[in-house]
């Protein structure tokens, strides 16, 4: 990390002497680089930037958090989107929360209810959940009226919500609960 604003002092130094355009001045707040872009701040507004100061996502977000290392959620008027790192806008910042993209879906809120869309933005699960989690092993872990359960990649309930608390699948198997009894269930043939 120190040597992040080592190399931006070392930059900002060569471009100053050089006489070249002094970018970093333009804004209040530039964090570390990483993957050669830092989330800078300037008047409560937020962009992304690369080393020579060109904005890879435009100065015009309330927030801007890094997630990843691939993407970078935003937030807009109390809206949500994702970016990619190459400034690529991935989910329209129109959503009450984004997650990002695991085998192409996407977790997104809207009117307090969650669903999924792909990489076109069609929607592909329905804003039916109370919580969604990302795609993990072909399984997505859901919750509707209190209770968890399982969808595969097409939206179809594969296990119906029935437990009070659950994990994602991880190694073929989930950690489940029901009436305070935790036991482990496997995923076989889905």
């Amino acid at each position: 990390m120190k040597w992040n604003y080592l190399w931006i002092f070392l930059y900002c130094f060569v471009c100053e002497v050089q006489g070249q355009n002094n970018w970093y001045s333009n804004y209040n707040y530039i964090e570390s680089f990483n993957e050669g872009v830092a989330i800078v701040k300037k008047n409560n507004k937020c962009a992304v930037v690369d080393f020579k100061g060109k904005e890879i996502i435009p100065l015009e977000y309330d927030e801007i958090k890094r997630i990843d290392r691939k993407f970078f959620k935003v937030r807009k008027n109390s809206r949500y989107g994702l970016f990619d790192k190459e400034g690529k806008l991935l989910i329209d910042v129109n959503y009450e929360d984004v997650g990002i993209f695991v085998d192409g879906l996407a977790t997104v809120k809207r009117n307090g209810k969650y669903g999924m869309i792909n990489e076109s933005k069609n929607n592909v699960v329905p804003f039916q959940y109370d919580y969604i989690d990302k795609l993990s092993e072909g399984l997505i872990l859901f919750k509707k009226n209190y209770k968890y359960g399982y969808l595969n990649k097409k939206g179809k309930e594969i296990i119906p919500p029935i437990y009070d608390r659950a994990t994602p699948f991880k190694l073929r198997c989930a950690i489940v609960t029901i009436n305070n009894c935790e036991f482990k269930i496997e995923k076989k043939g889905w």
